[in-house]
């Protein structure tokens, strides 16, 4: 991968000293995007207030020029920076607040504003258009808002009552079937039933013209509390019938065998149909090892489906046959899932396990070398590492790859795209918000 940072952005350095690896397959290299407006401290779920650049990451074509941009959210400040590709560093980037586009360093107000990015066309004009969750606002209630390339800032809101962190995971495309964008919204605090943050996604339909709710399709289950459903959703054509479906995490449900264990839901398309059109009932993909003594594995909180795959994360679970004994392990797990209603599933080997290394934390299926097949990349947050598996022989062992230095969270947001055009293959973008006292970075893989 050719060097992507060229230059500082704002009088603060924004350019890392690049990383290369050499490795079994040849030669790996990341590219290091620091903070232009770096804020270092406290993140800002603990007690203070910092950056936390690279929160969230998504690469989008921002202006229509044909060339992938890059947008970093960085919810301490409620920002939102836009890299211009192709030359994707090479100028100062565009800064956007809720109020809209800025020309210096903001100050944070508390909406953790950039707390999710998405990207979708919904204006019909050559451009995408950036979604940029802030679901702490409103007293945490939440909103979305929709930037444009012309710099304006237009927000959305949700009617429903019991919402909570509205915006805290976002998804656009065609959830109705009639072949315009729709914007679907996660809200995993939301309140259902009188069961707390059970949650929710809020589907803006185009055909219906209205927001349709969808709950926690376990939400009655007892204890339900805790759910977040919607903690993370996508869009993908996950069944292969050519139409997008809605991949929606819910890390707290219950299974039979373990409180807690997680689960994964697809929404089929038509996710939301007028009265009279049937719509799919979702299905659940469930954790396939639970280990009866785990208590949140966190199964599903990193999840990504491509190409009739399905690959699902659990960070925090115990060894298969583990006593639990002397407390939490967080081994962790990665799992593949692949066939007719993915009924064929493939636990990835972790070949390097260790105690608390939360093997799938993240997850992604990114085609790192251009052959048009994705790689199922897993990573092992603690363990500072990245695994790289074939999904045609998944027991096969993995390439495992360290990453820089000074990595903490250094998978929080995670994105894939062809960011260098003048090489083959997808670059696996990796936002670590709590480097540098939380300040935050961005890693940029390639191959």
């Amino acid at each position: 991968m050719r060097r992507l940072l060229h230059a500082a952005l704002f009088p603060a350095p924004a350019l890392a000293a690049l990383a290369v690896l050499g490795g079994p397959a040849g030669a790996q290299s990341f590219d290091v995007l620091q903070s232009p407006c770096p804020l270092p401290g406290t993140c800002p779920d603990q007690t203070g207030a910092s950056g936390s650049f690279g929160h969230r990451v998504v690469t989008l074509d921002f202006d229509g020029d044909g060339a992938l941009d890059l947008a970093v959210g960085e919810p301490g400040r409620d920002a939102v920076y836009v890299y211009r590709g192709p030359d994707l560093f090479a100028e100062r980037p565009l800064v956007f607040t809720p109020s809209g586009l800025v020309q210096v360093c903001p100050q944070p107000v508390g909406d953790y504003f950039g707390g999710s990015v998405a990207k979708g066309d919904i204006d019909g004009i050559p451009g995408e258009e950036l979604f940029v969750g802030a679901p702490k606002s409103l007293s945490a209630r939440g909103e979305v808002y929709v930037l444009s390339r012309d710099g304006s800032v237009t927000p959305m809101l949700s009617m429903y009552p019991s919402v909570g962190e509205f915006g805290n995971s976002i998804a656009v495309g065609d959830l109705d079937g009639d072949t315009l964008p729709d914007v679907a919204v996660g809200a995993a605090r939301s309140s259902v039933g009188g069961f707390a943050a059970v949650g929710t996604v809020h589907v803006f339909s185009s055909l219906l013209g209205v927001e349709v709710v969808l709950a926690n399709p376990a939400f009655a289950q007892n204890p339900a509390v805790n759910g977040y459903y919607g903690g993370k959703i996508k869009l993908a054509d996950a069944d292969g019938d050519g139409a997008l479906d809605l991949l929606v995490s819910a890390i707290g449900n219950h299974q039979p065998a373990g409180l807690y264990s997680g689960a994964l839901y697809v929404h089929r398309s038509p996710v939301v149909a007028p009265q009279g059109i049937p719509v799919p009932p979702p299905l659940r993909l469930d954790d396939p090892d639970v280990v009866p003594c785990d208590f949140g594995p966190r199964y599903a909180k990193g999840f990504d489906a491509r190409d009739g795959l399905i690959l699902i994360g659990a960070q925090r679970k115990e060894p298969i046959g583990g006593t639990c004994v002397g407390g939490q392990e967080d081994t962790g797990g990665a799992y593949l899932f692949t066939g007719k209603d993915y009924t064929r599933v493939a636990a990835l080997p972790d070949t390097t396990p260790s105690y608390k290394g939360l093997f799938g934390f993240d997850v992604s299926l990114v085609d790192l070398d251009g052959d048009e097949k994705p790689s199922a990349v897993v990573v092992a947050l603690e363990d500072r590492e990245l695994h790289i598996y074939d999904p045609g022989d998944p027991a096969a062992a993995p390439l495992v790859v360290p990453v820089p230095a000074g990595a903490v969270y250094w998978a929080f947001g995670t994105t894939r795209g062809d960011l260098d055009a003048q090489t083959p293959g997808e670059e696996l973008v990796l936002g670590d918000p709590r480097a540098n006292s939380c300040a935050g970075r961005v890693l940029i893989f390639g191959m």
